[in-house]
């Protein structure tokens, strides 16, 4: 037990933390393809490869895609044929993720497809090095999903030509419209009372502007150096913890939520699968040594 526990916390690529690795991104790429196929009907404004092929046909039969993505699944869990199955994945959640994109709604998956193209690269680096196959494959995972944080990192700074934290007094702003246009979307009883709690966020974030500053601040840097991850299995667990803080901050404050991005931080980042696993095993070996003879 305690090995299992010391391991999780080392820089160590165990091949059971590894299987649910596997496991959480197959229950991901399940749920995505599931909201897509039976949410969407057209493709009114094709983005990307959509412009060049008829995505609605994903969505015309919908239970034989959604059968086909299973398939791939499951040979990518038992880890059969694995450059053909991390290929074939990475084309059919690259059309998957345009999908949403092609009606307006930006929903922030695109990092998705980029995960099996990663473990593509380290399958076709390491085919005969399991040792630096259990590590990149986790690694180059690692860093498809630091590369957005640091991009959005990025691209605050160059919105904001380097300003971004000095502008954090038209952050309640933000806080606002964003609570004003989620409460408008549900159109039903639409009133004030539906946007209280981003008015009191508003109000503190004006009653504390010094520490909305350095809140603000530190939450840049997590994102900037995100690529820190990439170090080890240690700096991707330490981070994955700065990055739940980050995204509980934006859900707290704004009622954003970025599921997709979330679930894929916890599964490569902290293995959330392994460690659940982990605690309801401890609990059950801890109950059997409470049991009488």
């Amino acid at each position: 037990m305690k090995e299992l526990w010391t391991n999780y916390f080392s820089n160590n690529y165990a091949y059971r933390e590894w299987f649910f690795q596997k496991l959480g991104f197959a229950i991901l790429i399940f749920a995505l393809t599931y909201v897509i196929v039976f949410n969407y009907e057209v493709v009114p404004l094709p983005e990307s490869i959509c412009l060049l092929i008829d995505c609605t046909l994903l969505l015309k039969y919908p239970n034989l895609v959604l059968l086909a993505v299973c398939g791939l699944l499951a040979l990518y869990v038992s880890e059969k044929w694995m450059p053909v199955t991390l290929s074939a994945l990475s084309v059919l959640i690259f059309l998957l993720c345009v999908i949403p994109d092609s009606n307006g709604h930006l929903l922030w998956v695109e990092v998705l497809f980029t995960i099996p193209i990663a473990q593509l690269l380290a399958y076709l680096l390491y085919p005969k090095n399991a040792e630096g196959l259990a590590k990149s494959r986790v690694q180059f995972s690692v860093a498809a999903i630091a590369a957005v944080y640091v991009l959005s990192g990025t691209t605050k700074l160059q919105d904001s030509h380097f300003t971004w934290v000095a502008q954090t007094q038209n952050l309640p702003v933000h806080v606002l419209k964003a609570s004003f246009n989620m409460a408008h979307s549900h159109l039903k009883g639409f009133s004030l009372s539906d946007t209280q709690w981003a008015q009191t966020v508003a109000n503190w974030m004006l009653a504390h502007p010094n520490l909305l500053m350095f809140l603000t601040a530190f939450a840049l840097c997590i994102e900037l150096f995100a690529f820190l991850a990439v170090i080890g299995k240690r700096f991707a667990l330490g981070y994955g913890f700065l990055l739940l803080l980050l995204h509980a901050g934006v859900r707290l404050a704004m009622s954003i939520v970025l599921p997709f991005i979330v679930v894929a931080m916890l599964v490569y980042y902290i293995n959330i699968f392994y460690f659940m696993w982990l605690v309801l095993y401890s609990f059950t070996v801890g109950l059997k040594k409470m049991a009488p003879g």
